[in-house]
């Protein structure tokens, strides 16, 4: 069990079967006295053929704050946290695929301020 408190919040949940699916999670974590701002975009892909039909999502974090002030600690703890949600959404998700998500691909990035993000699109693009 971690030592900070928060809650998560589901800003955007967008997409479809054909081309995947965007969540984009945030919440305001307590951790080592500082209050630190927490954006999590969760793709979700359940047709990609290149993972021979396994689940696979792909994570980016965004962290309001210094490099200093995050430990490996806590970022395995938002992770395992992320992992929990990607979990709690994968049936929806992958429907009919009657497979579970055992890999998540992440970035991880400290930033002055968490970006404003307005949706505009999703899709696929082969080039």
């Amino acid at each position: 069990m971690n030592n900070i408190e928060y809650e998560w919040k589901c800003v955007l949940e967008e997409g479809q079967t054909s081309f995947g699916y965007l969540d984009i999670i945030e919440t305001i974590a307590e951790y080592n006295g500082e209050m630190i701002k927490i954006q999590a975009s969760i793709h979700f892909f359940p047709n990609l053929d290149q993972f021979n039909g396994i689940p696979m999502c792909s994570v980016t974090i965004f962290y309001e704050s210094t490099e200093e002030q995050i430990t490996r600690t806590f970022t395995k703890w938002i992770m395992a946290d992320i992992g929990s949600y990607i979990k709690s959404k994968e049936n929806n998700k992958f429907k009919g695929f009657n497979k579970k998500v055992n890999l998540i691909m992440s970035q991880n990035f400290c930033v002055e301020k968490i970006p404003t993000l307005e949706y505009l699109s999703s899709g696929d693009f082969s080039i």
